[in-house]
């Protein structure tokens, strides 16, 4: 029982985590890059929509540690601090469909293997590795989402004992929004604030 209990509840636990702490490794923010930052009317308060090329890439570091969560769902297990490097990558530029309409879209590429070694799970000893993927749609007039494609492959080998491996979560979480999700009201203006409301759908398989 606890061990479909863990299946179940790691994938979710880590997805959330690992969104929430990426924080960036080398300063190459999407809105601030120098070399394609520009300024409406010659205003340094104003930031207008950043132009991305393909092959465009930025750096991240991601540190997040699931021993409470994963103790939570009744299995004796440490975990720890897990760090790891993730890179994110412009690979495309290409047409979608949104709200009827066509509209040019950016595919974002993000990836990253994790790796922990010293993990107890239900007394055993051993290493998690985690592989994790993201493809992202987003409108190039205003970076806005449009859809998102996540996958999470989830293993733990024990020490010495390597046929014991167990595949704690493999995942793929689907989401569209409805309508686009509008993070950035461009251009941006200083001490400018904004709402917007969407609607997210997500497939979980």
């Amino acid at each position: 029982m606890g061990e479909v209990r863990l299946r179940r509840t790691i994938p979710v636990a880590l997805v959330l985590l690992l969104l929430v702490n990426m924080v960036p490794l080398v300063h190459h923010d999407h809105l601030v890059e120098p070399s394609i930052h520009r300024s409406v009317a010659g205003d340094p308060g104003v930031s207008d929509v950043p132009s991305w090329r393909i092959g465009d890439r930025w750096i991240y570091a991601g540190t997040f540690d699931p021993t409470v969560l994963v103790t939570d769902t009744g299995v004796d297990a440490t975990v720890g601090e897990i760090q790891g490097d993730t890179t994110t990558e412009v690979t495309g530029i290409s047409t979608q469909n949104v709200d009827n309409m066509s509209v040019l879209a950016y595919t974002l590429r993000t990836s990253a293997n994790f790796d922990k070694s010293g993990v107890s799970l239900e007394g055993f000893s051993g290493n998690v590795y985690i592989q994790f993927t993201q493809t992202e749609y987003l409108r190039v007039s205003d970076l806005s989402p449009i859809r998102s494609e996540l996958d999470m492959y989830i293993r733990f080998v024990p020490s010495g004992i390597s046929f014991l491996e167990q595949i704690l979560g493999d995942i793929t979480i689907t989401t569209t929004y409805s309508p686009v999700n509008e993070n950035y009201d461009f251009p941006l203006r200083t001490d400018e604030r904004w709402t917007t409301t969407t609607t997210s759908y997500s497939q979980w398989s």
